[in-house]
């Protein structure tokens, strides 16, 4: 069945893994030349996964060479030295997809080729492809590879100051970026950078490290003859606007070496102005929306002409750092803005301002800058209305085009909670046309009115832009010109009226009577917002035996007015509205009587059916059940008797007491089994229709009302028998009242007692009777026919 052949174990332990060590050097195993082959080829795989390589392949060299073309993008051309070590698929992502490969080669060199000669790679050795989102070596090939590209790579934004895009890890990484003019050129990450500037281009040569994203960025070099306003920032003109354009195009000599027209750049600015007044407080939500065209601009200044404003924050992208300056002369800001931020701009120093040697961090820096003498500029000759108040600045990180939101928060007190209070307003300082809106309202029982108002119109407040929100503004206004714009209000402070913090929305009573005491249990539901305590007024000589909310016990306690005050829990709101949600308060005491039933007949007077609240009840439903023995009748009251009730009743929620319910869940074993102990010695009074209201001796009456009672212990559930002849009392909106009923009862005889049938049985009797009748008389009525 096959030729056995004897191998040392050696060749076994090879192809098992097995330690020479193990057994002993003469062992041999017989085996077919199929098993033979098998295991020799498993050996051979096992060793040739031991000597695979590290990777697939390295990149050796990167090699990147930019310049930036106005309107065009970035020609780049980028050279990359690969040595695939495997002869399997390879795929290796040079560069994303995101850019635009116009010209490609790729040449190969195999490392057993000792002349190392270098052939152009063919289709079949290797293939430039889109491999997921990057551009791709694929091959089966190994050996060297060459690959040179040239792309156009778009600008990382419309200010055409930077590229950015992702680059494969590779060991050596040059980068060699042309920007056209005198700009300082930013390469992140890099280890060293060497900028040369040439006539009409500046150049950077950098080396970074192992990276997977490489981002240029550039901007306008500062000149010795303009004023900064930012460390290494971009030249500002006289409004902050980068004049970067007509610097480039002096230096570059376009136009036949003539000195390019640089269009005149427009800033508008529209304003959404929320203000809410309250409680001696008013607070200021101020958004400017700048446009900004044929330009760019690194720094925003805003006028505030109260002092009483205090600036919470300063809100809006890329933010470095924000001050507020006094200045004695407002107003001229809004008279010669141009000539004014000139004279700002050469007298001001963000070193000094700021402080050179101390870092900016992610958030902006507030600096509060004192006046100086005779104001930032001086008065002009001839000006006597010189207005002062404060100049809020805000630098950027960089110079932001088109569109630009930046946002203040500011409050201000007011002189009393009702008085007259002047709106506070911003204008911007340096643009061409500035538009905006107002949108008042009051967070408390303050009543505004319109006293004075000059350059703004009243609107409705459904006019107001989107970004104001669901519209809850009491009062709109819209300008034109903010600096003119006047608004005086007349708030009026009201008192507050009492409301209700707490409402119970329906309540049960139910009262199980024996002989000598009534077993309460008082179901509520309850909603609450602020009350700590729901107070209810016991009838005399009560004892409290179990306390629940929302389904967990508490620990009631009692005031020196003798109420007993149960612990409430706030409502949860639920839905849009915030309605409350209702929550289940369970409160179970037992009342002894003043003289209990006995004999045959008589009349019990004053039997409490439900004690006071001191929340309001929407609905009260009370259960009595009565001694099943007895005959009653002649119920007199505050409540009429019904023998059901004139609706269904609600729900009470998971905890409502139920005979046989388990105690719940949180509460700890021992302490239940420790106080259901002592209960236990009471419990016969309540455990069948009839022996229930029998005559019990004094000690189990004493019982009743002390046995089992403990302080400042978490009480255990108490269900309520469900036994004996029921009447109904009901009542709409009570308002702390307490109600009694009187009742007359009479013995039942023992034939009576013994052959009483339930009530539903008797029912059913009935009309077996009446249709047996029906039946009798068709049958009669058949037969005259």
């Amino acid at each position: 069945r096959g030729v056995l052949l004897r191998v040392r174990r050696r060749a076994v332990r090879m192809a098992e893994g097995e330690s020479e060590a193990s057994a002993p050097n003469d062992a041999v195993v017989r085996l077919p030349r199929g098993a033979y082959h098998e295991l020799v080829r498993k050996a051979e795989s096992k060793g040739a996964r031991r000597r695979a390589e590290p990777q697939e392949f390295i990149v050796q060299l990167a090699e990147y060479k930019g310049t930036a073309e106005k309107q065009e993008g970035v020609v780049l051309e980028a050279h990359f030295e690969v040595c695939v070590l495997v002869d399997t698929w390879v795929a290796v992502s040079l560069l994303p997809a995101t850019i635009s490969v116009t010209e490609s080669s790729i040449a190969h060199s195999s490392s057993d080729d000792e002349c190392e000669d270098e052939d152009r790679a063919t289709p079949s050795k290797a293939v430039l492809a889109v491999n997921g989102h990057s551009y791709s070596l694929i091959t089966t090939v190994s050996g060297t590879y060459s690959i040179s590209l040239k792309c156009m790579c778009p600008f990382l934004s419309a200010r055409e100051s930077g590229v950015a895009f992702s680059v494969p890890y590779a060991v050596r990484n040059t980068l060699v970026f042309t920007v056209p003019g005198e700009v300082s050129i930013t390469v992140e990450p890099s280890v060293s950078t060497v900028e040369e500037t040439a006539a009409s281009a500046t150049t950077v040569k950098s080396s970074f490290p192992a990276t997977r994203h490489l981002t240029v960025q550039w901007q306008e070099r500062l000149l010795s003859d303009e004023p900064s306003l930012t460390p290494g920032g971009d030249i500002f003109a006289e409004d902050g606007v980068t004049k970067g354009g007509e610097v480039r195009a002096k230096a570059s000599g376009r136009a036949g070496g003539a000195d390019a027209v640089v269009k005149e750049v427009i800033v508008n600015a529209e304003q959404h102005c929320s203000h809410v007044l309250g409680e001696g407080v008013l607070r200021s939500t101020c958004e400017l929306r700048y446009s900004i065209l044929h330009g760019s601009k690194e720094r925003f200044d805003i006028a505030i002409p109260n002092d009483a404003m205090r600036i919470l924050g300063v809100g809006g992208k890329a933010i470095k750092k924000w001050a507020m300056v006094s200045v004695s002369d407002l107003a001229s800001y809004q008279r010669g803005a141009g000539e004014k931020e000139r004279k700002l701009e050469k007298k001001e120093d963000p070193d000094d301002l700021f402080g050179s040697d101390n870092p900016f961090g992610d958030e902006p820096e507030q600096v509060e800058v004192p006046e100086e003498e005779g104001g930032l500029f001086g008065a002009e000759d001839g000006e006597e209305d010189a207005v002062a108040g404060r100049l809020l600045k805000v630098w950027l990180d960089y110079g932001i085009e088109n569109d630009y939101d930046l946002t203040i928060e500011s409050e201000m007190d007011m002189e009393l909670t009702s008085c007259a209070v002047e709106v506070p307003k911003f204008w911007c300082v340096g643009v061409d046309r500035e538009k905006g809106y107002f949108g008042v309202t009051a967070n408390a029982s303050v009543e505004l009115n319109e006293r004075r108002t000059a350059a703004v119109a009243k609107i409705a407040t459904s006019e107001l832009p989107p970004e104001f929100g669901d519209g809850s503004f009491l009062l709109a206004y819209k300008f034109l010109d903010a600096a003119s714009a006047e608004l005086v209000l007349d708030v009026k402070r009201h008192q507050d009226v009492e409301v209700l913090v707490a409402a119970v929305d329906s309540a049960h009573v139910k009262a199980c009577l024996s002989r000598g005491s009534v077993l309460y249990s008082m179901q509520m539901n309850v909603r609450n917002t602020q009350s700590q305590f729901i107070r209810v007024q016991l009838p005399p000589r009560s004892v409290v035996w179990s306390a629940e909310v929302a389904g967990a016990p508490v620990k009631p306690a009692e005031d020196s007015d003798g109420q007993v005050m149960v612990p409430l829990q706030k409502s949860s709101s639920r839905g849009s509205g915030k309605q409350q949600e209702s929550f289940l308060v369970v409160l179970t005491y037992i009342t002894p009587l003043e003289e209990e039933v006995a004999g045959k007949k008589g009349k019990i007077e004053n039997i409490c059916l439900a004690p006071a609240v001191d929340i309001p009840i929407n609905q009260l439903f009370i259960t009595l059940l009565l001694p099943s023995i007895y005959s009653w009748s002649d119920f007199t009251g505050d409540l009429e008797m019904r023998r059901v009730f004139s609706k269904q009743l609600p729900s009470f929620g998971s905890s409502s007491n139920q005979l046989g319910r388990a105690p719940m869940s949180n509460v700890m074993p021992q302490m239940q089994m420790q106080q259901q102990m002592p209960m236990q010695q009471c419990s016969n009074l309540f455990i069948d229709d009839d022996d229930a209201f029998s005559s019990p001796p004094m000690a189990k009456r004493e019982c009743v009302q002390s046995a089992g009672v403990v302080q400042g212990i978490m009480p255990v559930r108490v269900a309520v028998p469900q036994v004996g002849t029921t009447f109904c009392f009901e009542r709409l909106l009570v308002m702390q009242e307490q109600f009694h009923v009187s009742a007359a009862y009479k013995e039942k005889t023992a034939a009576v007692v013994r052959h009483s049938l339930p009530a539903h049985w008797v029912t059913t009797l009935r009309r077996a009777a009446v249709l047996l009748l029906l039946a009798c008389l068709v049958a009669w009525l058949f037969q005259q026919h």
